[in-house]
């Protein structure tokens, strides 16, 4: 049987919120940026700016929003019918993903003409801020800080948790997805959600 992340790249990006994730304090069992990748923080230019920002919003209306609607899995429909309502042309959730990966992964001059990023700036100014602080430097720099994080846990931790539970069952991952004997379904579900 094969299970994956649902908006998995969205569901990673949660974690920059937390100012711990870039101090490098292993808070609650919480990844941080050195249990991903120790040469990583090299890449991201202003790291005690991206500390400080994350504290300062922490809280915000619009932080808790993204982060409720990445949670629920929503944040794809929700986008799709605020760009409707600004009447951006969008065909489907899949249009609206790939509008919000485009806020995620494109330079940030190309942001700066697009009618979808300026709604996603609108609806969530804390999470772009954060997302075009993260990218100052190079613009994949958020991508590869994401890609960091699923490797971490689709390869290094949900695996070893899983074979600790099941005498070394097989395992296969594709990128945000597990392909698994279905009889151990259960066991996964519950490493994946701790």
């Amino acid at each position: 049987v094969s299970i994956d992340l649902k908006n998995s790249q969205p569901f990673f990006s949660t974690l920059l919120f937390d100012s711990n994730f870039w101090e490098n304090k292993n808070v609650g069992g919480k990844l941080n940026l050195r249990d991903i990748n120790s040469n990583l923080s090299k890449d991201i230019k202003h790291l005690d700016s991206i500390i400080m920002f994350t504290k300062s919003v922490a809280h915000n209306v619009d932080v808790s929003m993204y982060i409720d609607l990445v949670v629920n899995g929503t944040l794809y429909e929700f986008f799709l019918q605020r760009l409707i309502d600004e009447g951006v042309k969008v065909k489907n959730r899949a249009d609206a993903k790939k509008k919000i990966f485009m806020v995620f992964f494109s330079k940030l001059l190309h942001l700066e003409n697009s009618k979808s990023a300026s709604v996603f700036k609108r609806l969530f100014p804390s999470v772009y801020e954060l997302f075009c602080l993260i990218k100052q430097k190079e613009h994949n720099t958020l991508a590869v800080l994401l890609q960091a994080i699923e490797s971490n846990l689709f390869i290094e931790k949900v695996p070893c948790k899983y074979w600790e539970k099941t005498a070394d069952s097989p395992i296969y991952t594709i990128h945000d997805s597990f392909l698994l004997p279905v009889e151990n379904l259960e066991i996964l579900k519950e490493e994946m959600i701790i």
